[in-house]
């Protein structure tokens, strides 16, 4: 149901005295009407902007009149006009022909400026449904001068130009894009089916019928239901529908203002039972493996496309995924150690697409399922542990270094890395990348996050099977100024000292942090979404952390930045250390007794956000 207040803006009147019978009186403020022998006023009124379209029903019309002044009790008549006419021209002597019935009519006293509504309902659907709309003529039988605002009022007497308020209504569109068509397969016995309800008064859902049958005919054979009480385009299907089976419906649906669609055209679908998956391993107990292999078997059907998802079953968290794959392959395993470190309970579901045309609905995907047994990440026997662990702030930028020792090499290593109140990191660390000579290995940790208290153990790794843990060593990073790093070179460091700005978008809740080594503070909004923003501050001679380089040096490693703008470098500041693509990286030189270069950057965080990671 839709309202449309119109303001009418063409009308005139005419008069019947001898000397104004010729006259015509296009643009009066004012409306005349009165009954006096020899002197009886008629006005007129011409109503455009009508709402039209198929369907189109009028429930009201209603015809708003404003007095110019206060009057006794009078009647006032309109009647539809049946000829044509204009307000410029029209005078008594070429008045327009009327029906001698009265369309609307209204009798009481009339106050000044407030309005009398008079009902024009069926004069207005005879008009939208072809009528010729001539507009109506108003007229009184009262002997006196009665009169109203024209829709020439000016100033303040604007506001009470006549108006046509309508209330009218629209079938709803026919329903259409329906979720189970087009012959596609579902596995429930009772699917739900959805479409799309759409109204042209924008009228909401009330109710909807649904008829079925064994084919596209809807002649007979035709089961129906009752109409069906619900706001939403959705209906589950209350028979069972056999396995193999074909089933036809279509759908009609009622608007609130009590209009029917027409019935949808004939949908198709039918019922097919999906594959069985079974997940034999991993099986429900601990495993030494870091990245535990998958597998399954699939009956029932043939395996089109597939995926690994593995979770934690304590936090609903998923910790690996092999995204969608192609084939029929029925085992994978994580290229890198699960994020979730040992003891935590796990879970993998292996998701597989058959051959047959499915369609996704509520309740049903169209993906098979099956899981694993609930297992975690535990040691092997037989690998020796490492030993010797310790852990202490780099000399150059702010990352942890890692030292350990280990008589024999094993494949690899993994260290597990695990923040207060974030989630646990685990990295695979080749042994030839750690090996310093002899027995003894290094691990920069380049990711690590400042500011927090951060535990770190770490396990040898040969054959898959992963050895005891070491002894545990904790780091509380706290480096000054604002920092931009390679993740995969320690020695790739920038310091940006005296930052002169730090801002993230988008802005929601927002701190104020002071950066070490600087005399400025940075204001620091979290938002929901990916985090961006700009961050600018200066390069120094002598600076700490910086292994000696110059500034001249480090603006070399600027231009790198610059020349490289899809790399992934590391923005470190404050309790942050986010993964970060750069653009628009600027370095300038500023003047003063020392070299001193002014940097400048728009940064994009790549991956989850820092209160999630930890990062």
């Amino acid at each position: 149901m839709a309202v449309t207040t119109i303001r009418l803006m063409s009308d005139t009147l005419v008069a019947g005295a001898t000397s104004s019978r010729a006259k015509n009186y296009v643009g009066r403020p004012d409306l005349i009407v009165r009954n006096t022998s020899g002197d009886v006023a008629y006005s007129y009124i011409l109503t455009r902007g009508l709402p039209s379209g198929s369907g189109l029903v009028i429930s009201s019309a209603v015809l708003r009149l404003y007095p110019r002044t206060n009057y006794a009790s009078s009647t006032i008549n309109l009647h539809r006009v049946t000829s044509t006419w204009s307000a410029s021209k029209v005078t008594w002597n070429s008045a327009p022909t009327i029906n001698a019935t009265a369309v609307g009519t209204r009798t009481g006293t009339l106050t000044k400026n407030v309005p009398i509504e008079i009902d024009i309902t069926a004069a207005v659907q005879s008009w939208v449904s072809g009528t010729a709309n001539y507009g109506v003529r108003v007229s009184t039988t009262a002997t006196t001068k009665r009169d109203f605002h024209s829709a020439n009022a000016t100033g303040s007497n604007s506001r009470y130009v006549p108006q046509l308020v309508v209330t009218y209504s629209f079938p709803p569109a026919t329903p259409t894009n329906f979720t189970l068509t087009g012959g596609a397969r579902t596995s429930l016995a009772r699917p739900t089916t959805t479409w799309v309800y759409k109204s042209p008064d924008n009228s909401s859902m009330a109710s909807y019928q649904i008829q079925t049958n064994t084919s596209d005919s809807w002649t007979s054979g035709v089961t129906t239901s009752a109409e069906i009480a619900s706001t939403s385009p959705t209906h589950t299907f209350t028979s069972d529908i056999a396995e193999g089976a074909t089933l036809w419906y279509r759908v009609r649906h009622k608007s609130t203002a009590g209009r029917w669609s027409n019935y949808s055209a004939g949908q198709e679908f039918g019922r097919s039972a999906k594959v069985t998956v079974n997940v034999t391993a991993p099986t429900a107990a601990a495993t030494s493996d870091p990245t535990p292999t998958t597998t399954w078997s699939v009956t029932g059907g043939t395996q089109q496309t597939w995926r690994v998802t593995i979770v934690r079953t304590d936090t609903n968290k998923q910790v690996a995924d092999s995204g969608w794959k192609t084939g029929t392959e029925n085992q994978w395993a994580p290229s890198a150690p699960i994020q979730a470190g040992t003891g935590v309970p796990l879970q993998a579901t292996v998701h597989v697409i058959d051959t047959v045309d499915r369609v996704e609905t509520p309740g049903d995907p169209i993906s098979a399922s099956g899981q694993s047994g609930v297992f975690t990440i535990g040691t092997g026997s037989g690998i020796t542990a490492v030993s010797g662990l310790t852990v202490a702030a780099a000399q150059v930028g702010p990352s942890a270094v890692l030292s350990w020792t280990r008589a024999t090499g094993p494949d690899s290593f993994t260290v597990e890395r695990v923040v207060s109140g974030f989630e646990t990191r685990v990295f695979t660390v080749e042994a030839g990348d750690a090996a310093l000579g002899g027995s003894n290995y290094r691990w920069t940790d380049t990711t690590i996050p400042p500011r927090h208290s951060v535990t770190y153990t770490v396990r040898a790794v040969e054959n898959g099977v992963q050895s005891a843990a070491s002894s545990t060593v904790t780091i509380t990073t706290d480096p000054q100024f604002i920092w931009i790093t390679d993740p995969n070179d320690p020695s790739f460091v920038i310091p940006l000292a005296d930052a002169d700005d730090f801002e993230v978008n988008p802005e929601e809740d927002s701190a104020t942090f002071a950066v070490l080594g600087s005399n400025k503070t940075i204001v620091v909004a979290e938002g929901t979404g990916r985090l961006s923003g700009s961050v600018s501050g200066s390069l120094f001679d002598d600076l700490p952390w910086t292994g000696g380089a110059t500034a001249r040096q480090m603006r070399s490693r600027v231009y790198r930045l610059r020349n490289e703008p899809t790399n992934e470098w590391r923005l470190v500041v404050d309790t942050w250390n986010l993964p970060v693509v750069l653009r628009d990286v600027t370095v300038i030189p500023r003047p003063g007794e020392y070299e001193t270069f002014g940097v400048s950057c728009e940064w994009y965080a790549q991956g989850e956000l820092p209160w999630e990671t930890g990062h």
